[in-house]
């Protein structure tokens, strides 16, 4: 499965069957965590065979079952950049797992920040955590705000064709209640992605970039030939 199609196939889980990941799965994922904190300068933890993070009411009230396994989004306590690296390797990590058959659910409140497995260091914050396992379903769809609503061209010219390919994979991107508060502006070959006022809006930014490069890829665009972002 390429990283596109696991952009499109991806919906929310919160209903798990009782059944391991697999050790070569596990490793794999393993090492994309271990990457993505080298590069990124985070210290995301996957944690497994771990019940009790999803043990407490708040869990029940947001009607997950069965989660044993996450990944836990840590990095500098500082918020900001450092929650929208989260939300940038989240996404990476949740499209991995969807190629290895798994399945996710980004996680902002319904777990138990104390009796969990993860560890974190002075200096340093659990932002939020993403469910992972093997699904009882595939989940479904969300709906998504048009496009126009979420992009805009500065130059009032017409978006290319690699362009409009990346907003594609942008409104799949999973956002916190699924409000959709970016706006994405195009600037001849710069791209300008923006958060805006609401709830995790700035893990949402990290994980809309992230699916945007993936639609800009899909489309033959290079990101720093033709495209770059707006820093």
């Amino acid at each position: 499965m390429e990283m596109i199609d696991a952009v499109r196939a991806r919906h929310a889980v919160r209903n798990y069957q009782n059944k391991a990941i697999e050790p070569e799965k596990a490793e794999a994922l393993q090492r994309a965590v271990e990457e993505y904190n080298a590069q990124f300068g985070l210290s995301i933890q996957l944690c497994l065979d771990d019940p009790q993070a999803f043990s407490n009411f708040l869990a029940r009230y947001g009607n997950f079952k069965n989660v044993s396994n996450y990944f836990a989004l840590v990095g500098p306590s500082s918020e900001g950049a450092s929650l929208e690296k989260c939300g940038y390797c989240g996404q990476k990590l949740v499209l991995l797992a969807q190629t290895l058959g798994l399945n996710t659910c980004w996680v902002g409140l319904s777990y138990d920040k104390k009796k969990n497995a993860v560890k974190v260091k002075q200096g340093e914050k659990l932002h939020l955590v993403i469910a992972l396992g093997y699904g009882e379903t595939q989940g479904k769809a969300s709906g998504s705000k048009p496009m126009s609503k979420l992009c805009r061209n500065a130059n009032n010219e017409e978006f290319p064709a690699w362009f409009v390919a990346a907003m594609q994979a942008s409104l799949l991107a999973p956002t916190a209640l699924n409000h959709q508060k970016f706006l994405i502006t195009l600037h001849k070959k710069r791209v300008e992605a923006q958060s805006l006022p609401g709830s995790y809006s700035r893990v949402d930014l990290g994980i809309v970039k992230c699916c945007f490069e993936i639609g800009a890829a899909a489309a033959g665009a290079q990101q720093g030939t033709d495209w770059d972002w707006v820093s």
